[in-house]
C-alpha cells in the first residue's frame, strides 16, 4: 500500500478518536442531548476551523498557523508525509479529553 493511503488512513483514525472523546466528555456534562449535540458541534468545528481563521489574522504567525491547522496535517498525511508531531498532538489530547469524561462520570457518580 501507498504511504499516502496510510497516511489518510492514520489521521482519520486520530482525528475521529478525538471527535469521539469530545463529543463523549460534552454529553457528560449536561443531561440535554441536543445541547450536547450542539456543544459538540462547536467543540469538534472550532478546532477544525482554526487554522483557516487564524490565517486571516493580522499578527502574521504562519508557524502557529501549520501547528494548529488540522487542514494542513490532513493534506500532509495524505501525501505520505508523517510526522510524529500530530500523532503525539492527537493522542494527548484524546488521552486527556477522556482523562476529563471519566473524572465527570466520577464527580457525577459521587454527587
Amino acid at each position: 500500500m501507498p504511504r499516502s493511503i496510510l497516511g489518510g488512513f492514520l489521521i482519520v483514525v486520530l482525528i475521529s478518536a478525538l471527535c469521539v472523546a469530545v463529543g463523549l466528555a460534552v454529553s457528560m456534562l449536561t443531561k440535554n442531548q441536543i445541547v450536547a449535540a450542539l456543544c459538540c458541534f462547536c467543540g469538534i468545528v472550532g478546532p477544525l476551523l482554526a487554522g483557516y481563521i487564524l490565517s486571516f489574522m493580522p499578527f502574521g504567525s504562519d508557524h502557529l498557523v501549520q501547528l494548529l491547522s488540522v487542514e494542513n496535517h490532513i493534506i500532509d498525511f495524505a501525501h505520505g508525509a508523517v510526522e510524529l508531531r500530530p500523532i503525539v498532538l492527537y493522542l494527548s489530547f484524546t488521552a486527556f479529553v477522556l482523562f476529563v469524561a471519566v473524572r465527570i462520570l466520577e464527580w457525577r457518580r459521587w454527587n
